[in-house]
């Protein structure tokens, strides 16, 4: 739908513009603005509230800031505060590969990535 989704991550309340999430269709978010159905959309996401009409995820706060600004630049930039794999699970999670990452980023994550043991 057009649609804008309401969503809460790990206690952070946001509005998504349904054109933002439909420019990066294959993230979860956007399959999620995107879903046919409620029980499809469930699926996507940890609980929903249909009188709120609002969906749940049980993750990072502090990535989602990230993610909201990945859907207005289409850049993500790493997050010094999560150790490198957490924010690579986070990433995957949302659908994000490294490609995402902004080119200032890209060098200090994979640098970081391959030394952490």
């Amino acid at each position: 739908s057009d649609e804008a989704l309401r969503v809460n991550v790990g206690g952070v309340r946001r509005l998504l513009s349904a054109r933002a999430l439909a420019r990066f269709p294959g993230t979860r978010l956007g399959r999620l603005q995107a879903a046919a159905s409620e029980e499809q959309a469930r699926r996507l996401c940890d609980d929903y509230d249909a009188a709120a009409r609002e969906f749940y995820f049980d993750r990072h706060p502090g990535f989602f800031l990230g993610l909201l600004h990945f859907y207005r630049t289409g850049h993500l930039h790493v997050l010094d505060e999560l150790c490198v794999f957490a924010f690579g699970q986070e990433a995957d999670y949302w659908g994000l590969g490294e490609n995402a990452l902004a080119a200032c980023c890209r060098a200090r994550y994979l640098e970081r990535r391959l030394t952490q043991p």
